[in-house]
């Protein structure tokens, strides 16, 4: 399991999972350097893993890999050309599923790169072994996002507001019934629905209606975002308190 610091939220295995036998990955870094790297190191933390260095991609030459991963370093997802990039890797008729490394661990990011389509999100500071893990994960049909940028502690809030993020006061948690605060806090802790419905005694199903109900009263697109709403709001009770 991935560290502390990250999350993941299970999906369903889909048509590229690989549950026994070699995974095949391309790996897309326009700089020679760091692809190699990266395919030697990831190829020594998961031996049934073959990964395909390249500096770029043609439609015709990805639809045989179970999973692509993008490293968009040192550049952020809204950077010019980024963003068409992952939007035409997660449009690839074959949809395979699109994992984005960066140097860059703001919430924006994670939020615009879920929000595209992208299924994985690692940054570099995760330690080689444990984004194995995560691609694993991701191949094997979840989503992973680092909890890590949601649970920051509230530095540079004007930052934040000055690159659109939502914030909390435009969030209407106070349309929140308690049940569905109690799971919008554990969100913002990174749990996934099967801890919550362990904690809350209730079935993982119930949790996910409770989910769709926050997102549709928070006007949130993901539990990413309400996860980060979820820690603003938890940071502006404790600076009155």
């Amino acid at each position: 399991m991935p560290g502390d610091g990250f999350q993941i939220s299970v999906a369903q295995p889909d048509a590229h999972a690989v549950s026994d036998g070699q995974a095949s990955v391309a790996l897309i870094d326009s700089r020679v350097f760091t692809r190699q790297c990266l395919a030697g190191w990831l190829g020594e933390c998961w031996r049934d893993l073959t990964i395909t260095p390249l500096e770029d991609a043609a439609e015709d030459e990805l639809s045989d890999f179970h999973l692509i991963l993008f490293n968009i370093s040192p550049a952020r997802v809204s950077s010019p050309g980024i963003l068409e990039r992952i939007e035409r890797l997660v449009r690839h008729p074959a949809k395979i599923p699109v994992v984005i490394l960066s140097d860059i661990e703001d919430i924006e990011d994670v939020v615009e790169a879920i929000r595209h389509g992208v299924r994985g999100y690692i940054p570099t500071s995760l330690d080689v072994a444990e984004a194995a893990v995560a691609i694993r994960f991701v191949q094997a049909g979840g989503t992973f996002v680092p909890t890590n940028a949601v649970m920051r502690s509230p530095q540079d809030k004007q930052e934040r507001a000055d690159a659109n993020v939502p914030r909390v006061e435009n969030a209407r948690f106070d349309l929140l019934t308690p049940r569905e605060r109690e799971v919008a806090d554990r969100l913002s802790q990174g749990m996934a629905n099967k801890i919550i419905a362990h904690e809350l005694r209730i079935s993982e199903h119930t949790v996910k209606v409770f989910v769709h109900r926050i997102l549709t009263k928070l006007n949130a697109t993901n539990r990413t975002e309400v996860a980060y709403l979820a820690r603003l709001q938890l940071d502006r009770i404790a600076e009155q308190a």
